[in-house]
Formats: C-alpha cells, sequence, structure tokens
C-alpha cells in the first residue's frame, strides 16, 4: 500500500485518483513472486501494525479522542507510541540492530504507530485501516527520521498527523478498491490481509443527519 501514495505536501490533502493508477500488481504478477512455503511478504510485519489500546498505554484521553474525535464513527483507530508489551522482546532487540547496522539512531518511525481494530470490523475496515496506517507511517517518518528522538512521542503528539492520515485515506481508499477491481483483484478477500485476532470493543458513535 505505500507504493500507492502520493508524496507528502503541506495541503494535508491527497489525490486518490492519481495515487492509484498504474501502480496496482495484478494476481498473476504477485502470484510470479509471491512466496509458497515461507510466510508472504505482505503479511510478514503483521504482528506490528496490528495491536491493542494498551501496547502503547494511551492514556484515558488520549482514547477518548481518537474513539469519539478522529476516528469517529470507525471500527479501527491509529495510535502512536512506543509498544511497551514488546520492547524488550527478540524481535524488536533484532530490529533494532538491523537499523543502527544501516546507520539510523533512535527508533524506527514505522514501528511506533499500530492499528486496533474493533471486535466488529470487517476486512473493508482492515483494508482502510491499512492504507490509514501507511499514510501515518509516512508522514511521522519525513517528521521523525532525520535524526529527532522518537522514543517518547505519544498519540496525544500527533493528534494533527491522525488527522491527516485519516482524512486522506478517506478520499484514497474509495479510488483503491475501484483500481484493485480494474487490475482483476477481489476486494476484500480475506485471503488479501490475513487473520488478525488482536481486537477491542467500545462504542461506534454514529452521527445522524
Amino acid at each position: 500500500l505505500g507504493r500507492l501514495l502520493p508524496v507528502d505536501d503541506e495541503s494535508g490533502s491527497a489525490n486518490g485518483e492519481s495515487c492509484c493508477c498504474d501502480r496496482i500488481p495484478t494476481p498473476d504478477q504477485i502470484a510470479a513472486e509471491e512466496k509458497v512455503f515461507l510466510p508472504p511478504d505482505h503479511l510478514g510485519r503483521k504482528e506490528i501494525a496490528f495491536g491493542s489500546a494498551g501496547r502503547s498505554v494511551l492514556s484515558p484521553g488520549e482514547l477518548d479522542v481518537l474513539i469519539r474525535d478522529v476516528f469517529r464513527g470507525e471500527r479501527f483507530f491509529l495510535a502512536v507510541g512506543a509498544d511497551e508489551k514488546n520492547k524488550r522482546g527478540l524481535s524488536a532487540r533484532f530490529r533494532q540492530m538491523l537499523r543502527q547496522k544501516k546507520g539510523l539512531s533512535g527508533l524506527d518511525p514505522q514501528e511506533q504507530c499500530h492499528i486496533v481494530l474493533h471486535a466488529e470490523a470487517d476486512n473493508l475496515d482492515i483494508l482502510k485501516s491499512c492504507l490509514a496506517l501507511c499514510v501515518l507511517r509516512q508522514r511521522l517518518v519525513g517528521k521523525f527520521d532525520g535524526g529527532d528522538n522518537f522514543e517518547n512521542i505519544r498519540t496525544r503528539d500527533c493528534i494533527a498527523d491522525l488527522r491527516y492520515a485519516k482524512a486522506n485515506s478517506d478520499v484514497i481508499f474509495p479510488q483503491l478498491l475501484d483500481q484493485l477491481t480494474r487490475q482483476g483483484w477481489r476486494p476484500p478477500l480475506r485471503s488479501m490481509l490475513g487473520r488478525v485476532s488482536a481486537r477491542a470493543e467500545w462504542t461506534i458513535a454514529i452521527d445522524y443527519d
């Protein structure tokens, strides 16, 4: 999904048509390169992308803003912050070691944000949440990957970036579905996304006109 996104700019908006056209491979093209016996590349970082509200220890205020404001009405939200649950795990230390070998300091901004899915989220919600996460990661890499310390950044420090990700995913998502269909996919098939067991429950606010 990251390849489909437009170059980030200061306007805070994206052209969904320009970001999707001619960039989506067909199922045959993916099948020619995809692994058969090993885990597929497109799900290789699923554990990093999805998590719980407690993963970054969201405060009640942060959680309220995400659910009732930024992602109001959605069956997912994005959270920003270090993975407090798994920061001592072997996989996390290995990724940081690889990052240091590349000469990069501090934490990887792409690992400091994740998706929290509602218990009733379906594959459309998962696909849209992945798109929003790609937009957010692109935004955060541009802001913090130049040497700034990202370790203490939390959701409350990135509300504008979260709004940006939500607004752009709203624009891009319909175009993405249209282009996927044109390229021979039938979104959102379960086989495209895999199963995601990490879920949470909250009351989804519905706005009536």
